[in-house]
């Protein structure tokens, strides 16, 4: 109902592109809420309530095998021999710690905007409800952007304010064991501009990753658009068989080991595409993806590379597909 009243909402902004592609945004997250937020939201909380049990059965193992030792003295005199190289190291494996923290919420969301993108077009034919949106003021084009937007800019930012909820419940929670048991968190746990370093990177990568995935996701919204029934099957099936028979046709004409090309560029490509930057199978040959965050130089190495412009322009003509299918397909 949520989603109708925001829609409907927008004959009031008539004549206005941007009022009706922000009521096509809260639609879209009204509809899809579940996946884009409360799983989030659940996760967050489930890591956090992993975390007190952690302490709690630490807690309880110190006990029993150690006793119950001052570690406050120890601590301190601890901490006290760091030296500026080695908080720089220990900030450094901080951030390291907190990039990786939020994972799980990484693979939470990969996996809702992959379903997201494959079911959305799909789902509004199999239910008929497509007939009903179709008569309010919105063009099947805004119709369908605001559902790619939706994919590659609200569901990671959303993501990532989930994150940073866990990074915070993270270091109050460890903060509170420190203090519990003596130590001052204040000087190694909450060093200044930690947060705006670590937040400020993963915003970062939104946007260029949104321009690197596009025609992934396109490609998923197109299957969206065009299967008649098992949308996933056509999304997934199909460049792993055209992967296949690609390597086939190859290895028979030029009798050697196939190259790896369509697969990292086509079939790697539409499947890293969901999510963000963080989960990058095409480069875990290389570098441990979990070991560092994308930094700037690989953002501006993503920026210009020509691979990218390439399939902004693929992703274009693959959008304009799902556009003009969404149009005139009728399943009836």
């Amino acid at each position: 109902m949520n989603a109708v009243a925001t829609v409907s909402s927008a004959r009031s902004g008539a004549g206005s592109p941007v009022a009706t592609f922000g009521a096509l945004l809260r639609r879209e997250f009204w509809e899809h809420r579940g996946g884009l937020w409360s799983a989030q939201v659940w996760t967050t909380g489930i890591l956090l309530a992993l975390m007190v049990l952690s302490l709690l059965i630490g807690e309880a193992f110190r006990l029993k095998f150690v006793g119950n030792v001052d570690l406050s003295g120890v601590a301190v005199i601890g901490l006290e021999q760091l030296g500026p190289a080695e908080m720089a190291e220990f900030r450094k494996g901080l951030e390291i710690g907190l990039w990786g923290l939020g994972m799980i919420n990484q693979i939470v969301l990969y996996f809702v905007v992959l379903f997201y993108c494959i079911g959305t077009l799909y789902d509004e034919r199999k239910d008929r409800s497509i007939l009903f949106w179709k008569s309010l003021p919105a063009t099947d084009t805004q119709t369908v952007l605001a559902k790619l937007v939706t994919a590659v800019l609200v569901a990671p930012v959303l993501a990532l304010v989930a994150i940073a909820a866990l990074h915070v419940g993270f270091l109050l929670l460890v903060g509170l064991y420190a203090a519990f048991h003596g130590v001052n968190p204040l000087p190694f746990l909450w060093q200044p501009g930690i947060f705006t370093r670590v937040w400020g990177q993963m915003l970062a990568t939104v946007p260029v990753h949104a321009l690197w995935a596009l025609p992934g996701i396109a490609w998923l919204l197109l299957a969206s658009s065009w299967a008649k029934r098992a949308p996933f099957v056509w999304a997934i099936l199909l460049p792993v068989l055209a992967g296949v028979f690609y390597t086939m046709i190859e290895t028979a004409l030029r009798l050697r080991l196939p190259g790896t090309w369509f697969w990292e560029h086509v079939v790697a490509r539409i499947f890293s595409s969901p999510g963000s930057m963080v989960l990058r199978p095409w480069q875990w040959r290389g570098d441990n993806p979990f070991a560092h965050a994308a930094g700037q130089e690989q953002l501006m190495t993503t920026l210009t590379a020509t691979s990218t412009w390439v399939g902004v322009g693929v992703g274009v003509v693959l959008l304009g597909a799902a556009i003009w299918l969404r149009r005139y397909r009728d399943d009836s």
